[in-house]
């Protein structure tokens, strides 16, 4: 039964999380800069795996994607500054960068 929930819990939460990054994106996209939604969601994500991963579920499927999210919000993390650099640099490789993140996510 552990993991049939496992799994299900896992998927769950994969949901939840890429809709509630694609929804902060968004709505930063439209109002401020895409910069500081990026930031925004990676603080939540990451704050939200961790949070979860420290209740140290018996669920192990859930364990590794919380883990896997604390991974890509620290990616997003450290992607940030080279989106404020090409931004400035390099407006057409900004946009293509951007484009290829909004199709992945």
């Amino acid at each position: 039964m552990i993991p049939i929930l496992s799994v299900t819990f896992a998927i769950l939460y994969a949901i939840l999380a890429s809709i509630s990054v694609k929804f902060i994106i968004y709505s930063f996209k439209k109002k401020l800069s895409y910069e500081l939604g990026f930031f925004v969601s990676s603080i939540f994500l990451g704050g939200f795996s961790f949070l979860f991963l420290r209740l140290d579920t018996p669920y192990f499927m859930l364990n590794s994607f919380l883990k896997a999210g604390v991974a890509i919000s620290m990616v997003q993390l450290f992607l940030l500054p080279v989106l404020i650099i090409l931004k400035r640099a390099r407006k057409n490789i900004y946009m293509k960068v951007i484009n290829r993140i909004d199709h992945i996510i």
